[in-house]
């Protein structure tokens, strides 16, 4: 059995990456569906009041260890033989997680403004165009829906809860759906394409799945940049850290109001002074987030490395 699974590997596959790619993409899709939805009935029936229990924090943590974890880690051996390669297990220097940190500092200010961009900008082509306007509308109701679960989830009930939140959010999903996402799909697409096009496409399905409609544009930057660390870095956990202070400071906004804005993403009430405001900080920090884009190419060229 071991000699069999040895002579998988990146270069020789049990199938090929792109295919890879949507069979993994297709078991997952088909647990977070259908097998995170029966599992929910049978713990918790049809009583939609149990939603903010523990029970259904501690749910959450099980769906993404079982639905993104465990499939990540699965497939690539299944397929590749090498877990430890493809995924990029390998630790960081604290001086690379410092450059890629540097970069969530203004990439988070640049999204949350960007949000405000897009939302001002599509009520202004709704009021001209009459499917926009039906489609913005259903998007807000969706936003209006999505926004309710995450207030029942984020709302603690005590101090122990809190601490709970904070693994539900941010921990949790910063390991599992890396390993997914980063790791497994978008090596696959790499070892089909390239580099650039491997996190390009994993990013997209990454901020689609979210069903955050507002926030999907947002969510396919985060990706693309945890893609680039990654890759770069050669190191997985560099993107584990990045998507952990991206939840972990999300938390903040919500659980400390000074933190952050409670404006909400499907907010619409844009005034044109916020829009032209909102375009001010994104152009800037747009700028000097390049900067740091190139500070960091700058330093792996330098050093030859490119995973």
């Amino acid at each position: 059995m071991e000699n069999e699974q040895n002579k998988y590997s990146l270069e020789n596959p049990r199938m090929a990456p792109l295919k890879a790619a949507f069979f993994g993409l297709l078991i997952v899709l088909t647990l977070n569906t259908a097998a995170a939805g029966i599992l929910h009935l049978l713990i918790f029936g049809f009583d939609a009041g149990n939603l903010n229990s523990t029970a259904a924090k501690l749910l959450q943590i099980a769906n993404q260890l079982w639905f993104f974890l465990l499939p990540g880690l699965v497939l690539s051996l299944y397929i590749f033989g090498d877990v430890t390669k493809l995924i990029r297990f390998k630790l960081p220097k604290i001086k690379e997680l410092g450059f890629f940190g540097l970069g969530m500092l203004f990439l988070m200010p640049i999204i949350n403004n960007l949000i405000v961009v897009q939302n001002y900008l599509l009520v202004q082509a709704s009021e001209k165009v009459p499917l926009i306007k039906n489609i913005l509308q259903g998007l807000q109701s969706l936003d209006t829906m999505l926004e309710s679960s995450y207030k029942n989830l984020l709302t603690p009930s005590n101090a122990f809860d809190v601490a709970i939140i904070i693994v539900v959010v941010s921990i949790t999903p910063a390991v599992c759906e890396e390993v997914f996402f980063r790791g497994f799909l978008q090596r696959a697409f790499e070892l089909r394409f390239n580099k650039f096009i491997g996190a390009l496409i994993s990013a997209t399905i990454f901020g689609m799945l979210h069903l955050n409609p507002f926030g999907t544009i947002g969510l396919i930057i985060l990706g693309m940049y945890f893609g680039f660390s990654v890759y770069r870095s050669g190191s997985i956990f560099v993107g584990m850290f990045l998507h952990f202070v991206n939840n972990f400071f999300a938390v903040l906004a919500f659980l400390i109001p000074s933190v952050g804005d409670q404006q909400g993403s499907g907010s619409l009430q844009i005034s044109f002074v916020q829009f032209i405001d909102a375009l001010k900080v994104v152009i800037l920090l747009s700028i000097a987030f390049g900067i740091v884009i190139y500070l960091i190419n700058s330093y792996y060229k330098r050093r030859n490395i490119y995973s």
